[in-house]
């Protein structure tokens, strides 16, 4: 084979191909766009949008973070300062699961996150859903430790 008789078809369809890509790129561009608008526009009935929700959950889990954080390195210091006499009895074992399920909360707060997800079927029907991935409730280590 010395010439591919279809090079001029295939170059027809790419051309043609790379202009749809084009167009798609475009249509993309000014769909994020709005969809930046919308998600400013749209509010519940406290008056939050989606951007504004995001912002103040992370900003809660990054408070709780540095608090828990400063409790958990608290705790080990007031441990380890312990006699081996104190830390292997049964108060000792109880502040160490204490500590150690506060210590599996902080790593539960740096591990949370939302997510959106934004579901497209546009090969069938042009569909677009939107889901979010809600951490789920998450319960808190006791006070203090149960002697």
């Amino acid at each position: 084979m010395r010439k591919l008789d279809e090079h001029n078809q295939i170059d027809e369809n790419n051309n043609e191909l790379n202009e749809i890509g084009e167009s798609i790129h475009e249509l993309v561009e000014l769909l994020d766009e709005k969809l930046k608008t919308l998600l400013q526009e749209t509010t519940n009935e406290n008056g939050d949008n989606l951007a504004e929700l995001l912002s103040q959950f992370e900003d809660k889990k990054e408070s709780i973070k540095e608090i828990v954080c400063d409790a958990v390195g608290e705790m080990e210091a007031y441990y380890d300062d312990r006699t081996e006499k104190w830390q292997s009895s049964f108060r000792g074992e109880c502040f160490n699961e204490w500590r150690s399920a506060w210590g599996d909360a902080l790593s539960t707060f740096e591990e949370m996150e939302v997510e959106v997800f934004w579901n497209t079927e546009f090969q069938d029907k042009g569909m677009v859903t939107i889901d979010s991935g809600i951490p789920e409730k998450f319960e808190l280590p006791s006070e203090s430790p149960e002697y």
